[in-house]
């Protein structure tokens, strides 16, 4: 998405996926779960063949 200032669609998808990253977290801290993995906004664009 174009432009990532304050009120952009692409800033509300990078805050929530550091949201729900951290929200992840919490929880497999909570159940002693390791978290390998993060959730990432995808800065890709929108081919899904990855060209």
């Amino acid at each position: 998405m174009q432009g990532s200032g304050l009120g952009s669609s692409s800033k509300e998808v990078a805050d929530a996926c550091v949201a729900a990253d951290e929200a992840l977290a919490a929880v497999c801290d909570k159940h002693k779960l390791q978290k390998d993995f993060a959730i990432r906004d995808d800065l890709g664009g929108g081919n899904l063949l990855g060209r």
